[in-house]
C-alpha cells in the first residue's frame, strides 16, 4: 500500500527551496472589473504584492485587493482599496524586516549524480475543479526536446557532462480543489502542496517503476517533478495558486523505494505553456545548489547573472525562455568547469568564454585559502546566456563562510564594474538586477580592478593582493595584465599637503631589494622593517598630484611593482557666513568625482558643504574645532 508519511513532512518543513517572484509588472483585476498594476517580491517563504511600493493583500471575503499593514509578522488588510481610497503609508524597512524574518534553509545536501545519464519522473496533475490546457506530449517536448528544453539547457550548461532523461506521465486528477492545495496560511505559505505531490506519486505508481529514478542507489527516488494545472503564484500573484518550490513529501511506493524530494511548478505562464526557467532553477536545488538571490530581499544578490539568482527569469520573448547559465561559483560546486588559480601570476592574461571553454579563474586570499577568493568568468551572450544583461569579465567576491543575505559581506557578491552597487539594493526601490555596466570593461569601460579602484580588490581583512589592469575585449576574449604575489598592502593615495607623511607598504614575503621612482625632492628616507615585510617611505607631498613607483624583489627573486597616483589633500574649515552649522570642505581637483559648483581656480581645489564635524573624508579625519 502506498502511504504519505505526513508526520515526516513537518520534520522537513524548513528544508525546502523556492523560486524568486517574477520580477515584472502583474495585472490584478478587482471585483468591479477595474485593474491595478503591481509587482510581487519575495519567495515561497515570505512574499508581498506591492502597489506603488505599498503592500496589498487580497481580501478572501470580498475578493478585493486592499492595502495591508504588517503587524507581528502578519499581513493585515486595512480595507483601503488601491486607486480608490487614500494611500496607505508604510516604511520600506518594515517590508524588509517582514521578508527577512522568514525561516529559510541554510544549506542543502547534494545527493543526485551530477554526471552521466540522470533520470527523473515528471507527473502532471490536475485539480478536481479545473481543466488543463496542454497535453503530455507538449511537456515531453518542453522537458526532452531538441533545441529548446530542460534537457537541452542542462546539456549546454554542463558542457555535455550530464544528460537528463525525463519520463512524462499524466494527467492525473487530484481529490480536492485548486484552492485547497494552494491556499495560503496567515504568513503566506501554501498550506497543502505536499498532499498534492503525494497524491501525484501514488496515482502514477501503477504506470512507473520508481526504482529507475533512484540514480544513486540509496533507496530513494532522487526527485519527483510535479507539474500542476494552471499558473504559479510566483508569477500570477494569486494567493490560491501554488508557489513553485523544492520540498519533501515522503511517500512509499510499490517499487521498493521511497519518493520524497520533489519540485513543483505550474503548467502555464501567462496563459501559455510554462517556460523552462523556473523548472531549471528548481532542478538546481535538486543538484545541491543554494539560492543566490538575497532571500531577505534587501538587495538582489547576484541578480540576473546566474540561474540560482534571478537569472531564471531571463528571456528573449517570454520570461524564463532563455534562463542564465549557472554562475561560475555554482558551476564549480557541480564540477562542470575547471578552475585556473592566478595567485602568483604576473603578466598579460587571456580569459576565455566560460560557456565554450569551461574555465573559471580564481585568486585566493592567502590567509583564508579556499574560503575567500575572487572568482572571474568571461560571460558572453551566446546559447541560453543570450538574454544576459551584458557581457565581459564578471568578478565575484566569494566567502564560503558568509551568508548570501548579508549585504555588506555576502557569500557570492558581484563586483560591479560600473561601481553603482545597484545589485546591493532591491529593484523595487529603483535599481537593476544586472546591467551592461557590471562586467569588465563593460559599458562603463572600467579597465582596472586593484586596491584603489572602484570597485576595489580588497579582501575582507582590508588587504589587497590582486591587481588586474589594461582590461580589454578582443572578439570574445578578455585580456588584462596581472601583477600579484608579494605586495600585500599599498598606502592610501590621499596625503596632506605641506606635512611629512609616511607611506607604508606591506609584503607577504621578505623583500631583498627595492627601488623608488618619484619626482625630485619628495622622498626623504626609506627603510625596511619587520624582517623585510614592511617598507616605510617618508615623503613631503608637493602642491600637485604626483606618481610614485615601487619595484621590489623578494628573497626568492620574485619581482613585483606598484605605481600609484597620489593626491595631495588640503583643507580649510570656514563658516559659510550664513549658518554656524555649515562648513566648507576643500578637496583636490584631481579627485575622480564631478566638481561642485563653487570653484577656487587659484588654489587648484574645489569645495563642498558639510553639515557637522568631525567627519572622515578622503582618508583624513577633519576634527571639530
Amino acid at each position: 500500500m502506498k502511504t504519505a508519511l505526513i508526520s515526516l513532512i513537518i520534520a522537513f518543513s524548513i528544508l525546502g527551496f523556492s523560486i524568486p517572484a517574477y520580477p515584472g509588472i502583474i495585472t490584478l483585476i478587482q471585483p468591479d472589473g477595474s485593474t491595478i498594476y503591481a509587482r510581487q517580491i519575495g519567495d515561497e517563504y515570505a512574499h508581498l504584492m506591492l502597489y506603488e511600493g505599498k503592500p496589498i493583500v487580497k481580501n478572501p471575503e470580498t475578493g478585493w485587493w486592499e492595502f495591508a499593514n504588517i503587524k507581528d509578522d502578519k499581513i493585515i488588510s486595512t480595507g483601503l482599496k488601491p486607486g480608490k481610497d487614500r494611500s496607505f503609508s508604510i516604511h520600506k524597512s518594515k517590508i524588509e524586516s517582514y521578508l527577512a524574518a522568514a525561516i529559510r534553509p541554510k544549506k542543502h545536501e547534494k545527493s543526485v549524480p551530477t554526471s552521466g545519464i540522470v533520470k527523473f519522473p515528471v507527473i502532471l496533475i490536475n485539480f478536481s475543479d479545473t481543466a488543463t490546457s496542454f497535453e503530455a506530449a507538449d511537456f515531453d517536448e518542453l522537458f526532452n526536446g531538441v533545441g529548446y528544453s530542460v534537457k537541452d539547457y542542462y546539456l549546454e550548461v554542463s558542457g555535455g557532462v550530464i544528460e537528463l532523461q525525463f519520463t512524462v506521465i499524466g494527467w492525473f486528477n487530484a481529490s480536492k480543489t485548486h484552492d485547497y492545495y494552494g491556499e495560503n496560511d496567515i504568513w503566506g505559505y501554501d498550506k497543502h502542496p505536499q498532499e498534492l505531490v503525494s497524491e501525484a506519486i501514488i496515482a502514477a505508481d501503477p504506470y512507473l517503476d520508481y526504482s529507475e529514478f533512484d540514480n544513486d542507489g540509496n533507496g530513494s527516488v532522487d526527485a519527483v517533478i510535479v507539474v500542476h494545472q494552471g499558473n504559479g503564484e510566483e508569477a500570477s500573484g494569486n494567493p490560491t495558486d501554488i508557489w513553485s518550490h523544492q520540498f519533501y513529501a515522503p511517500t512509499s511506493t510499490d517499487d521498493g523505494v521511497t519518493a520524497s524530494k520533489y519540485t513543483i511548478q505550474p503548467e502555464t505562464l501567462f496563459d501559455d505553456i510554462n517556460t523552462i526557467g523556473v523548472i531549471c532553477h528548481e532542478l538546481g536545488h535538486i543538484f545541491g545548489l543554494i539560492d543566490l538571490y538575497d532571500t531577505d530581499y534587501s538587495s538582489d544578490g547576484i541578480g540576473n547573472w546566474g540561474l540560482m539568482g534571478t537569472g531564471s527569469w531571463n528571456g528573449l520573448t517570454r520570461p524564463g525562455d532563455s534562463p542564465a547559465h549557472f554562475s561560475g561559483w555554482s558551476l564549480l560546486k557541480l564540477s562542470w568547469v575547471s578552475e585556473t588559480n592566478l595567485n602568483g601570476y604576473i603578466g598579460e592574461y587571456t580569459f576565455k568564454p566560460v560557456e565554450t571553454n569551461r574555465i573559471v579563474y580564481t585568486f585566493d586570499n592567502p590567509d583564508r585559502k579556499n574560503i575567500e577568493y575572487f572568482l572571474m568568468e568571461n560571460r558572453r551572450k551566446i546559447g541560453y546566456d543570450t538574454a544576459l544583461p551584458g557581457e565581459g569579465l564578471i568578478i565575484y567576491h566569494i566567502d564560503e563562510m558568509a551568508n548570501q543575505s548579508d549585504d555588506t559581506h555576502r557569500k557570492v557578491d558581484v563586483e560591479e564594474a560600473d561601481g553603482d552597487n545597484a545589485l546591493d539594493y532591491y529593484i523595487y526601490y529603483g535599481n537593476d538586477r544586472g546591467s551592461s555596466g557590471d562586467p569588465f570593461p563593460g559599458s562603463s569601460n572600467n579597465t582596472a580592478f586593484a586596491q584603489h579602484t572602484n570597485p576595489d580588490s580588497k579582501f575582507y581583512d582590508g588587504f589587497s593582493l590582486l591587481k588586474l589592469t589594461s582590461i580589454s575585449e578582443f572578439a570574445s576574449d578578455i585580456t588584462g595584465v596581472l601583477s600579484s604575489g608579494i605586495i600585500r598592502k599599498e598606502p592610501d593615495p590621499y596625503l596632506t599637503y605641506g606635512t611629512t607623511e609616511t607611506l607604508i607598504y606591506e609584503f607577504y614575503t621578505p623583500i631583498a631589494t627595492y627601488t623608488i621612482t618619484s619626482p625630485p625632492g619628495i622622498v626623504q628616507f626609506s627603510q625596511l622593517t619587520e624582517e623585510g615585510k614592511k617598507l616605510e617611505i617618508a615623503i613631503v607631498p608637493p602642491a600637485e598630484i604626483f606618481n610614485l613607483k615601487l619595484d621590489v624583489i623578494d628573497a626568492t627573486a620574485v619581482y613585483a611593482s606598484s605605481e600609484l597616483e597620489f593626491l595631495p589633500f588640503a583643507y580649510i574649515i570656514v563658516p559659510d557666513g550664513v549658518s554656524a552649522s555649515k562648513f566648507v570642505l576643500i578637496k583636490p581637483l584631481g579627485w575622480d568625482e564631478s566638481p561642485g559648483l563653487d570653484w577656487n581656480s587659484r588654489s587648484g581645489y574645489y569645495w563642498k558643504w558639510v553639515e557637522t564635524l568631525p567627519i572622515t573624508a578622503y582618508g583624513k579625519e577633519i576634527p571639530e574645532e
